[in-house]
């Protein structure tokens, strides 16, 4: 029979944290981890989505670097999250720095190519975004968000015919989607 963790245990309280998100009470779920001790990575993580969530956005990227630094600059998830409050305060450059160490750990990362092949194609910089979502586009073609934006870069690049398919493929995906109509009626 397994028995259920102390309940001041740091598991016991971790879990305590959990449901309390789930009803919503986010400053009840973050103060149950409190004066836990923070050199446990997933009370650190934990602790910088519950920041994140309460809109204190320093905090947030505080813990996250935290975790990122108590798994030896290794966890992507960490990078990952250090993103959510960058992006929330529109440091766009900082959010670009993220993602690059993220692919210089995992060169595949799915979010990581996503977003930069994004950023790049909302810069207009189109030969920046290819790559990016090329990677990710053939590792998960059957996705809507990459088929979509290589479909505006490769519009953009003058490949019309490479367009075309992403545009269709994202319609199957995302039948009433507006944006993949539009570069449907611009490719030839």
């Amino acid at each position: 029979m397994v028995q259920s963790p102390p309940a001041d245990s740091v598991a016991a309280r971790f879990h305590r944290s959990l449901e309390l998100e789930q009803n919503g009470q986010i400053n009840e779920a973050i103060h149950a981890l409190n004066d836990v001790a923070t050199s446990d990575y997933l009370v650190v993580l934990r602790l910088g989505w519950l920041h994140y969530q309460n809109k204190d956005y320093d905090r947030s990227r505080g813990f996250y670097e935290d975790a990122l630094r108590l798994s030896q600059n290794r966890s992507v998830e960490a990078l990952l999250g250090v993103t959510l409050p960058l992006a929330a305060e529109d440091k766009w450059d900082e959010v670009e720095r993220a993602y690059q160490r993220i692919l210089a750990l995992d060169p595949k990362q799915y979010d990581a190519n996503l977003r930069l092949g994004q950023i790049d194609l909302n810069r207009r910089d189109y030969a920046a975004a290819e790559p990016h979502l090329v990677t990710v586009q053939r590792a998960y073609p059957g996705h809507y968000e990459p088929n979509l934006s290589l479909g505006w870069t490769l519009y953009h690049l003058g490949r019309t015919d490479e367009a075309r398919t992403c545009f269709m493929r994202a319609l199957m995906l995302s039948p009433d989607d507006a944006s993949a109509k539009e570069g449907l009626k611009l490719v030839p």
